[in-house]
């Protein structure tokens, strides 16, 4: 007979399955950003955050959510447009 993993395995390997996912979901994205889920999805909805929809279902690429946060990283202030691009300002 086969051991069944338990809990806390299968929830690790969740986690660093999800880790490595090229897209995030709202709460992930928000954690990243340190924001609200809603101003998540507000951002998306105004087009100024890029997000993929599956029926009700948002998400947001790893990629440019990091690359947002590189861009701060180096003091600039970040203005997402709606053309989908984030520029420095000032």
């Amino acid at each position: 007979m086969h051991e069944q993993p338990s809990p806390l395995a299968v929830a690790r390997t969740r986690a660093a399955e999800r880790q490595d996912h090229p897209l995030l979901t709202v709460d992930e994205a928000a954690r990243k950003l340190r924001v609200s889920p809603m101003t998540v999805r507000r951002a998306c909805d105004a087009g100024e955050l890029p997000c993929i929809r599956f029926g009700r279902a948002r998400r947001i690429s790893r990629e440019y959510v990091e690359g947002l946060l590189q861009e701060a990283a180096g003091g600039a202030e970040i203005e997402v447009d709606t053309a989908n691009s984030a520029e420095a300002v000032g």
